[in-house]
């Protein structure tokens, strides 16, 4: 698989035949599969010379659906490209600039020709839905392409409708980040009434295209892909916004292969009173939404997206979703058990250490997940599984993106987490190299002064070199105390001066010792008793020779 740049399609030489109008369509089908879906420009060009030979002897043959059996395109891209108007001929356009705007209120839509909203021309449509319809747009002021968001007529009296479209403008407003689709602006159209959302244009594909063709993506393509979501995420939970619908559709994969998150049409704020869902209402796509959120979309928190987006990672690296189901009802109740089938089971590449980050991210209960986006990136990070470049991108296409040239180029950044580590261990470092100050009496009462760490302060304690009455400071001039006021000292301290005689730490050694003094007390006693009784024999003896 390959992304293209517009500089790319220009150079692809698509057969250019005006003797009909099916060679006409044709043609315009082919530039439109490589501009709105990126395929391979080389496969399409094959593709088209073959169905227009099988034309020209006769044939009756369908370009979209040829493009479809040699698996160029998908079922449902076709069926897109079907739908969608293919472009005009220059002087066509030019012509319908000069029509007037039409706008057909109960379609919800644009029909016929909407050729500007506010004050950006519109060039084609390039997707719709069930609040309104996209469309790539030109800023004239800017000099830029834009993506138009376009709210139905239809939907914009429901006030719930028109409030979640406005605060999605909101919303987006404030999150500037490489991994978020930009929103520049919101506004309704004086002309026709219409409400619209201006976004950043970013060409590419969605991450649910890329496994509609691959049926699953390698490991370092979709942890490349997570890993950029999970910072947009970060960023976004800074800001307070949660976003609520993260999933395979709402990632948009740009030539470079920078990932960026999108639509955010359910986004809330957590410090946000206002509430736009009833008290037990469930948000979001029941295949990657966690359970709480299923349940009460109120309850939904940063810990809710991190759920999400491991659903989305599950069915990126095995092209299956973790709790799948025919109905809403059924996935949800499965997710009330928590239980799913372990990822490198349906992929046997997948490594002991992403079953276990994948395990806490769809974890049931909120608290057994990854708490912040922050600590996925972390683990993510700290696999090295992530690609630098994704394998479905050209090199020089990447190159040209100046976020992935300097990710690419400047050292690895320390996330928070690591900062917090390091500075729990160098202050735990400083602490045992600290140097104290300590002064005591000797034994004839004469003033001693020392010093060194805590450790060798304690050792010397053990020797004896040391009272432990001793006192302490940090500075020469500092006030000291005694060393059991310190807390640095108070366990260190009570272990170094309960500590019994050596004889008595070793029982055996001990008893042999008394056991030997004992032996040499019983003959002296012995001697001394032979001794008397020698004497008192002696002088009976005497007594009686007399």
């Amino acid at each position: 698989m390959y992304y293209f740049p517009p500089k790319v399609l220009a150079n692809v030489e698509i057969p250019s035949d005006n003797t009909t109008g099916a060679a006409q369509t044709n043609r315009r089908y082919a530039r439109m599969a490589i501009s709105f879906f990126a395929v391979d420009p080389v496969q399409v060009e094959r593709a088209l010379r073959a169905v227009q030979e099988r034309q020209g002897r006769g044939e009756n043959v369908d370009f979209l659906t040829a493009l479809t059996a040699a698996k160029i395109l998908s079922k449902s891209q076709a069926e897109h490209l079907r739908l969608e108007k293919a472009p005009a001929d220059q002087a066509e356009e030019d012509a319908s600039r000069r029509r007037p705007t039409k706008f057909d209120p109960a379609a919800g839509a644009p029909a016929g020709d909407l050729t500007r909203i506010g004050p950006y021309r519109i060039l084609r449509r390039l997707g719709a839905g069930g609040m309104g319809a996209v469309y790539l747009g030109f800023d004239g002021a800017g000099n830029r392409q834009v993506a138009l968001k376009i709210l139905s007529a239809e939907q914009a009296p429901k006030q719930n409708i028109l409030q979640r479209f406005q605060r999605e403008g909101r919303h987006g407003a404030l999150l500037v980040h490489p991994n978020i689709v930009r929103t520049f602006g919101a506004a309704q159209d004086a002309e026709t009434g219409l409400h619209f959302i201006v976004l950043e244009y970013v060409e590419g594909i969605t991450a649910l295209d890329l496994l509609d063709r691959a049926g699953k993506l390698q490991i370092g393509d979709a942890l490349h892909i997570i890993l950029d979501i999970a910072r947009a995420l970060e960023h976004a939970h800074k800001s307070q916004i949660i976003h609520r619908d993260i999933k395979p559709g709402n990632i948009l994969v740009t030539p470079s292969g920078l990932a960026k998150l999108s639509d955010l049409g359910l986004a809330k704020r957590r410090d946000d009173p206002a509430s736009l869902t009833h008290a037990t209402q469930g948000i979001g796509t029941p295949y990657y939404m966690p359970y709480e959120q299923a349940m009460n979309a109120k309850m939904a928190d940063e810990r809710s997206d991190i759920y999400a987006l491991g659903a989305t990672l599950y069915h990126l690296l095995t092209g299956e979703v973790p709790f799948p189901g025919e109905s809403s009802l059924e996935i949800v109740e499965k997710k009330a058990v928590g239980v799913f089938r372990r990822a490198s089971e349906i992929n046997t590449e997948i490594p002991v250490t992403l079953d276990e980050i994948l395990t806490r991210m769809l974890a049931r209960d909120p608290a057994s997940r990854y708490q912040t986006a922050s600590d996925v990136i972390v683990d993510l990070e700290r696999s090295h599984l992530a690609a630098k470049i994704p394998s479905f991108v050209q090199i020089d296409s990447a190159l040209q993106d100046p976020v992935v040239v300097e990710r690419l180029t400047s050292p690895v950044e320390t996330t928070q987490p690591d900062l917090q580590l390091q500075s729990a261990a160098q202050a735990k470092k400083a602490r045992e190299q600290q140097i104290w100050f300590l002064r005591y009496r000797d034994p004839r009462g004469n003033l001693v002064k020392a010093k060194g760490s805590a450790a060798n302060v304690l050792e010397r304690i053990k020797n004896g070199t040391i009272p432990a009455n001793a006192e302490a400071s940090l500075s020469a001039q500092g006030k000291f105390k005694p060393l059991g006021q310190w807390p640095e000292f108070q366990t260190g301290l009570a272990a170094a001066t309960s500590r019994e005689p050596e004889e008595k730490a070793n029982p055996a050694e001990a008893w042999a010792e008394r056991s030997g003094r004992g032996r040499w007390l019983w003959l002296a006693v012995a001697a001394a008793g032979i001794g008397a009784v020698g004497l008192v024999l002696t002088t009976v003896f005497l007594w009686v020779w007399n």
